[in-house]
């Protein structure tokens, strides 16, 4: 590492790992879009293949 010219050691290196991980791993973070019947509409204005 030092010919890279980081100054930190090993322990600087081991707690960013360990803090990366951990955001790695946490759950997703959407929200469910619920709407009552009627309330909203979605439309998908792509262009459908059909053979």
């Amino acid at each position: 590492m030092k010919e890279y010219g980081f100054k930190g050691g090993e322990s600087t290196v081991r707690r960013f790992v360990r803090q990366y991980k951990r955001l790695k791993e946490t759950p997703n973070s959407s929200i469910p879009l619920e709407f009552d019947p009627g309330e909203f509409a979605q439309f998908d204005w792509g262009k459908s293949l059909c053979f």
